[in-house]
């Protein structure tokens, strides 16, 4: 993922919060998006501690299922 927090708005107005917020959430939003494009269908070769991958869940499945996982410790565990 390639997010990068956007500039705080300067005041303390709510609606310039609002806007702020709702811009980065779908920032966030896309990126998860674009996650979908990396599906993994078998365990990444070489896996270090560290590295996330998606996982399909049926032809890879590290133990719950499709979603995002993080490599730590030499397992997989489900962050998403």
């Amino acid at each position: 993922m390639a997010y990068t927090p956007g500039r705080q708005p300067q005041t303390d107005e709510g609606k310039d919060l609002r806007d702020y917020i709702e811009q980065e959430l779908s920032a966030i939003a896309r990126e998860f998006a674009q996650l979908e494009k990396f599906v993994e269908y078998e365990e990444p070769k070489n896996a270090k501690d560290g590295q996330t991958a998606f996982a399909d869940g049926t032809k890879w499945n590290p133990g719950a299922g499709r979603g995002m996982y993080l490599r730590d410790g030499g397992t997989w565990t489900k962050i998403s």
